[in-house]
């Protein structure tokens, strides 16, 4: 899966459980070196996802984006990457919320 393939896949499940999302309640930047920055917004409603930037966001996550399609396609490498400063998140806790959207 790749980059654009990940942010389709959380539009599905945004759509599919709303509630999950609105439970969530926060809004989320990814800056993808190599692809747009996209804008998970969970405090919308109806959630949104955007390609356009946001200054406000309650957790930031920057990534290349060959290292972020890796993490996508394996889980574990998620965790290794962050570890080793390849993915930078700005709010551990947030993130946690967000990826249960990733395994709906």
């Amino acid at each position: 899966m790749d980059t654009q393939e990940f942010f389709q896949r959380i539009q599905m499940a945004i759509e599919e459980r709303p509630e999950l999302a609105k439970s969530i309640d926060k809004k989320y930047l990814f800056k993808i070196e190599g692809d747009v920055d996209w804008v998970v917004d969970l405090t919308a409603d109806p959630a949104t996802i955007s390609t356009s930037g946001t200054d406000s966001h309650d957790c930031l996550l920057i990534a290349a984006k060959d290292d972020f399609e890796i993490a996508i396609n394996n889980p574990r490498a998620i965790l290794k990457f962050i570890m080793d400063g390849r993915i930078r998140l700005s709010n551990t806790a947030h993130f946690q919320e967000f990826m249960k959207l990733y395994r709906v």
